[in-house]
Order: structure tokens, then C-alpha cells, then sequence
């Protein structure tokens, strides 16, 4: 089975948990804001909770505020690719535990138009061709 849904805005990327002036540890607040829009978009998208292998794709869009024109091409600038990936995950706990991917695929890409992720997976199924 695939479920797939669109995050809209831009992607987040992971941030590394802060420690407190108290030493607590805690987890920064966009980060946080982030994974939990990604569960809302997940629970309206009707993902359910999953169990065995996963291949999970991440296309994360971003507007390209310079003047020129550009079509969509790749993004080697701003937040690390795997961040913003782990953020995704994370926010999909809800559905599946992050081991249960056993293929990901993470983009970003840059271009005219609006900010926003689309997020695929898809259920391994014995016999399909592709592993």
C-alpha cells in the first residue's frame, strides 16, 4: 500500500536538543512545531500505524526569492538534506518507527512557486520486483 500527503510551508530541518539554564534537555520549538504539523498532515492524509519495511520518499520545495528565473533544480544551500529528513520521520512516529525504513529517499529542491513537502511511503510488498 502508498500513502502520500503534502506538507505545506517550508521544510524544518532537525534541530540538536538544547540544554536549559536548569540542564534540562529539551527539544527546540521549531523543531517541535514542525513534526506535529507533520503528524496532522499524516492523520488528515489517513496514514495508519504501520508495521514492517518501509521505503519512504521526502521532496522538500523551496521558493527561490531571487529575481532570475529558475526552474526547479536541485538545493545545495540552506539546512542539511538528512535534518530535514529526520524531522519528517520524527514526526511520523505516530505511524511507524523510524527503523522500520529500510529505503529513503530525501531532495530538496528550488524553484518559483510556494514552499511546501511531499512525503510518499510505501509498504514493502514480498513480491515486488524492487527491494
Amino acid at each position: 500500500m502508498r500513502y502520500t500527503f503534502t506538507i505545506p510551508g517550508p521544510c524544518v530541518a532537525k534541530e540538536r536538543p538544547r540544554v536549559g539554564k536548569y540542564g534540562n534537555i529539551y527539544t527546540p520549538s521549531a523543531t517541535k512545531a514542525y513534526e506535529k504539523k507533520v503528524a496532522q498532515m499524516a492523520l488528515i492524509a489517513k496514514v495508519p500505524e504501520l508495521s514492517g519495511p518501509l521505503r519512504v520518499r521526502i521532496v522538500a520545495h523551496f521558493t527561490d526569492k531571487s529575481k532570475k528565473p529558475v526552474a526547479v533544480a536541485p538545493m545545495t544551500t540552506g539546512a542539511d538534506v538528512d535534518n530535514m529528513a529526520k524531522s519528517v520521520l520524527d514526526g511520523l512516529k505516530g505511524c511507524f518507527n523510524d527503523r522500520q525504513v529500510y529505503r529513503l529517499e530525501a531532495t530538496k529542491l528550488i524553484g518559483k512557486g510556494r514552499d511546501f513537502t511531499d512525503v510518499e511511503i510505501e509498504e514493502y510488498e514480498r513480491d515486488s520486483e524492487e527491494v
